[in-house]
């Protein structure tokens, strides 16, 4: 059993980093890209991410409401981190080092602190019959872009662009992405049952 004060320094230096993080990554990113930035999956689910430790930083994180914004933010953040390093890294190029730190914050070690954070110190122990809060964010995000994409022809990553061919966007999204996102999200869920169960945490 750890001793209380153990506990309560690795997540208070834990729980900083992630928010600190978090903030510089989200709102330093307007500096170097613009307040357009907003529209990338990236920068909503780091704002996600903020907004979660912030509430957690100043003690408002015992809202019922709060776990579930706690659980989507973490898998928004995973889905980010997975899906630039697997399937983006390619499109980086003509970046300054700048642009490319705030990518490496913003795509990886937000993900991963975060991440940490959730599965260890926010106590919840989420039903896998509510899976379908996490997947509002996604959704909305593909059917929002689906639409303006459809007026303008501007999609914020290749795999939404239709364009691309029907069949190949079909099976990205459809036979790869959705299946491993329902995949994740329940992978999430039964890790976090677990934890909840053999970590006795009293924070």
């Amino acid at each position: 059993m750890l001793k209380p004060y153990v506990i309560y320094s690795v997540k208070f230096v834990l729980l900083m980093t992630t928010f600190l993080f978090s903030m510089y990554g989200t709102f330093y990113s307007y500096v170097e890209f613009g307040l357009i930035n907003i529209r990338f999956y990236t920068n909503q689910s780091n704002l996600l991410v903020f907004i979660v430790t912030f509430l957690m930083v100043f003690g408002w994180d015992k809202s019922k409401f709060f776990k579930h914004i706690a659980l989507i933010a973490t898998l928004d953040i995973i889905l980010t981190g997975l899906v630039y390093n697997i399937l983006l890294t390619d499109l980086v190029v003509g970046f300054t080092e700048t642009q490319l730190f705030l990518m490496l914050i913003t795509h990886t070690v937000v993900p991963i602190l975060y991440t940490l954070l959730y599965l260890v110190y926010v106590i919840d122990s989420p039903q896998f019959k509510t899976f379908y809060i996490t997947l509002i964010h996604p959704f909305l995000y593909f059917v929002v872009f689906q639409i303006i994409g459809a007026f303008n022809g501007y999609y914020p990553y290749p795999f939404l662009n239709p364009n691309q061919g029907l069949v190949r966007f079909l099976i990205t999204n459809l036979a790869i992405l959705l299946p491993g996102l329902f995949i994740l999200t329940f992978i999430l869920i039964w890790t976090k049952q677990k934890l909840q169960k053999v970590l006795d945490l009293k924070v």
